[in-house]
C-alpha cells in the first residue's frame, strides 16, 4: 500500500452560480479543472457545438492565439476535449480557436 501512488482530488458538490464570486485564484483554477475533466468524461454532458466552444477556450487559455505550427497540431490531437474525440471536432477546436484574441 505505502508504495502506490497518492491521488488527490479536488471536487466541489455544487457548482457556484457565478464563477467570477470566487476571490481565490486557486480555487478558480481548480473548479475549472473539475469543470474540464467533467465535461471531457462526459459527466457533465454537452453537444459537439459544445465541445468546440470549450475546447477552443481551453486552447486559447493554455496555447495562447491558434498558431498554425506542428506543435499546435499535436496540442489539438493529444489534448482531451470531449468523452468521443473526432476529427470533426478538432477540426471544429482549430476553427473556434483563430476567432479569439
Amino acid at each position: 500500500m505505502e508504495s502506490l501512488p497518492w491521488e488527490f482530488c479536488f471536487e466541489v458538490k455544487f457548482y457556484p452560480t457565478a464563477p467570477s464570486s470566487l476571490n481565490d485564484d486557486h480555487a478558480r483554477y481548480n473548479l475549472f479543472l473539475q469543470l474540464k475533466n467533467d465535461v471531457c468524461t462526459g459527466r457533465l454532458p454537452a453537444t459537439i457545438e459544445t465541445h468546440a466552444t470549450l475546447g477552443s477556450l481551453v486552447a486559447q487559455a493554455e496555447f495562447g492565439d491558434a498558431k498554425p505550427t506542428a506543435e499546435y497540431e499535436q496540442y489539438l490531437r493529444t489534448t482531451k476535449f470531449a468523452p468521443q474525440q473526432s476529427d470533426q471536432l478538432i477540426e471544429m477546436i482549430a476553427q473556434k480557436h483563430k476567432e479569439h484574441k
